[in-house]
């Protein structure tokens, strides 16, 4: 009898977890087929709607930039940066610098950061926390804010 109600969980877990996989509530077409490294390598900006929703003025979103360069370095100019349980538009902006790499999570691909410190040099890993958007160049980067509400800002490539 254990035995079933396990293998009835179990299957619920599966049924569950493929649900929330699918669409549903998920407004955004994460990327699952792996994109060659030279697609990802480039500059991306604040995307308009992204701007709007945030209510940032068009002459600070021009100042906002992820740069990702071939040799898997990145840099983050002014970027937005919200404080935990505060509404999406009560953000800071930070500059880091780090290594980047792409990851399957979960049966997508996503930007795998690791910022160097700029106070001691030692790394922070911060994992997952930038989708890849789209399954064919020009990509977009998403980056995941707010609890189970699919909200995210979005980053188009120029």
């Amino acid at each position: 009898m254990r035995k079933k109600i396990l293998l009835f969980i179990i299957c619920c877990s599966l049924v569950g977890g493929a649900w929330v996989l699918e669409d549903n509530n998920n407004p955004y077409d994460f990327t699952v087929t792996k994109p060659a490294l030279q697609q990802i390598v480039g500059e991306y900006r604040i995307s308009e709607k992204s701007r709007k929703r945030l209510d940032i003025p068009e002459n600070i979103a021009e100042t906002i930039l992820i740069k990702l360069n071939s040799n898997k370095t990145f840099e983050f100019i002014n970027m937005p940066k919200n404080e935990p349980f505060k509404n999406l538009s009560e953000f800071k902006t930070t500059n880091e610098k780090g290594i980047w790499d792409i990851n399957k999570d979960q049966g997508s691909w996503v930007l795998y950061i690791t910022i160097i410190s700029k106070y001691d040099g030692n790394k922070t890993h911060l994992a997952n926390q930038y989708h890849l958007n789209k399954n064919k160049p020009p990509y977009q980067i998403l980056k995941m804010v707010g609890n189970d509400n699919w909200e995210a800002i979005m980053f188009d490539k120029k």
